[in-house]
């Protein structure tokens, strides 16, 4: 059941398409798209979104991915996912939603706006109700004034109800969940005749007159494309980091520098929950068998979040002495306290004890001399950077760099399909061959720390590769070509002889002695990696008894529909099925009828985005 539901997940939105033909592509930004001089990354009508909110959402993208994955993302690794993009998409949404709220004078009430700040478990004290002085100091912490804050959660706020009436509820028809439900789960029978090369009566050759007319017929699949003959200097990065020397001193110097941040100290992971008095702990332990179960309680009671309790991985000296004292004393973990501090008084549950790690120089050796290795190297590179575009300036060849360099000289010739070394397989590699002239190309710093430049020594125009040179692969093909010839012919006389004689494939391989696959059965989505990608498609098209044929490289497959039903399931499979389709049906159309609102509503305002701004913006990250 759980691999059918995950089947229906991964098909719907296909399914949709199908057989609604509905839905938009989005705002439409490169429709929009300017070339502007100013900052703003998105203007829209009154509403403005510079390059540091781009930066900030993009940001949060890139940290929201990350998580999603769990592994920390770079820029390159995030944006391969659309981070940029879906930051701007969200920027763009919230834009309009804004003008949207000021053009329909929609705005939070203030009664709304302080029943949210006190709603909001971050800013209670100790009491468990709204602090201001908390408040005031964790929006100083974020560098936010109240005033700045309160516009921020009130246009939020002013956004939801704005799309709280767009999203207005749509009941999916029957008619088309039954249908949904009936194109997912229908399955078809049928037998399949499978013809090879072996069923032919005869060998398969080629003549030489045939190859050349292949050849001659088929000119387009024997042309040298555009090719340049390239020269180049290159040298890698890691190649250079073991060339570098790196002394002893130079490591013991760099692993004492380091030992305060290699080491850790012994640390607890401590969740806390304060009272305005001592008694009020004592006998809120006293309400439980145990304490660390009176502690639990508490955090229910009080309706508190991990935010507001955990204190993470501390140190002896962040504790007050007492606790400290108490605490680092012993591995045990439990509730502690209730211990006297500024604000009250405070209990504290250890739930994990972090022992303390101390590194030996040879423990980190390796590491260090990797690194001192590899910031010498980019000195070294850096270094060669400027004297070899001085050198390329002066009219130095690179013959002459490669021979008064450590840099590699070698040829290449580059063209669609041409088998390249690792390093000229880059996007920038083949941005400077495109580029390159008759002179020495600037050095170029690729990704990797790798340079390189490269000269064009001599470019071909395409060409109808000589006759003598491809007859090898021109003979291969033909030869294909007349097999998959002979197998159709072969296949239409069979499908000819079943309808003259009205039997079945079954019948017909009972007296011809050919092999049949009776009874396979498949539906729209199953997986048919021996099989052509169309022939689901040409199977679900078929009449029954009808005979088709499937070509598959070199066979044929006869094909018979022998049946057409639904799949077996239970009441409750069905159920939830049906269910499934009517909620994503439902979410569907209800995102349509907000997209197309959405999109009439940009129509009566002009909307820019500016492709200098976000070129700038995600060029930060590079």
């Amino acid at each position: 059941m759980a691999a059918m539901r995950s089947k229906t997940s991964k098909i719907f939105a296909w399914i949709i398409v199908v057989i609604l033909v509905v839905g938009l592509a989005g705002f439409g930004i490169q429709d929009v798209l300017r070339t502007s001089g100013k900052n703003d990354v998105i203007r829209f009508a009154d509403q403005k979104v510079t390059t540091e909110d781009y930066v900030r959402a993009i940001q949060l993208e890139i940290r929201n991915l990350s998580n999603r994955l769990g592994t920390p993302l770079s820029f390159e690794q995030a944006n391969s996912f659309g981070a940029s993009q879906m930051a701007l998409q969200k920027l763009l949404t919230a834009a309009v939603l804004d003008q949207a709220a000021e053009d329909l004078k929609i705005s939070r009430s203030d009664k709304a706006l302080k029943s949210s700040l006190k709603a909001n478990s971050a800013f209670w004290g100790v009491n468990g109700k709204f602090d201001p002085a908390r408040y005031k100091l964790i929006l100083q912490n974020m560098n936010l004034s109240p005033e700045a804050y309160e516009q921020i959660l009130r246009k939020e706020m002013s956004r939801k109800l704005v799309l709280d009436l767009l999203n207005s509820e749509v009941i999916a028809p029957e008619d088309s969940i039954e249908l949904i439900f009936n194109f997912i789960n229908e399955e078809r029978s049928f037998d399949m005749l499978t013809l090879t090369k072996k069923n032919l009566e005869f060998e398969i050759d080629v003549t030489e007159t045939e190859v050349r007319d292949y050849y001659e017929t088929s000119k387009d699949q024997f042309m040298q494309p555009v090719s340049k003959d390239i020269s180049y200097v290159f040298l890698s990065f890691e190649d250079l980091i073991p060339k570098q020397n790196v002394s002893e001193q130079e490591i013991n110097d760099e692993f004492l520098s380091r030992k305060a941040d290699i080491d850790s100290p012994e640390k607890r992971e401590i969740q806390q929950i304060f009272f305005q008095a001592e008694v009020d702990a004592t006998v809120a332990l006293e309400k439980s068998v145990t304490e660390v179960t009176a502690f639990n309680s508490l955090i229910v009671d009080r309706k508190l979040s991990d935010n507001d309790i955990n204190l993470g991985e501390v140190t002896s000296d962040l504790l007050p002495t007492k606790a400290a004292q108490e605490i680092f004393s012993t591995s045990k973990t439990g509730v502690y306290g209730p211990y006297e501090t500024d604000v009250g008084f405070v209990l504290y549950n250890v739930i994990n004890v972090i022992p303390a790690i101390s590194k030996t120089i040879d423990e980190e050796y390796e590491s260090i001399k990797g690194e001192l290795a590899s910031y010498k190297a980019e000195d070294y590179l850096n270094e060669l950077i400027t004297h070899v575009n001085g050198k390329i300036l002066e009219g130095f060849s690179l013959e002459e760099i490669a021979n008064s360099t450590e840099m590699n000289f070698g040829n290449l010739k580059f063209f669609e399909g041409s088998e390249l070394p690792s390093f000229a397989r880059t996007n920038m590699f083949e941005t400077a061959v495109n580029s390159a002239t008759s002179l020495e190309s600037d050095l170029v710093l690729d990704s990797a720390n790798n340079i390189f430049s490269v000269r064009l020594d001599k470019e071909t125009q395409p060409f109808l590769k000589k006759f003598e040179d491809v007859k090898a692969s021109a003979r291969d093909k033909a030869h294909k070509k007349k097999l998959r010839l002979e197998l159709n012919n072969k296949a239409n006389s069979i499908i000819e002889s079943t309808n003259n004689k009205d039997i079945t494939l079954a019948d017909f391989s009972k007296s011809s002695g050919f092999q049949v696959e009776k009874n396979k059965t498949m539906t729209r989505f199953d997986a048919t990696d021996s099989l052509p990608d169309d022939f689901a498609e040409k199977v679900f098209s078929l009449d029954i008894n009808s005979v088709i044929s499937i070509q598959n490289k070199e066979k044929v497959h006869l094909v018979q529909l022998k049946n057409i039903f639904l799949k077996d399931l239970n009441l409750e499979e069905t159920k939830k099925i049906k269910n499934d389709i009517r909620d994503r049906l439902s979410q569907s159309l209800s995102a349509d009828i907000s997209n197309a609102l959405i999109n009439s509503f940009i129509e009566n305002h002009e909307l820019v985005v500016s492709q200098k701004a976000i070129d700038a913006t995600i060029g930060r990250f590079k």
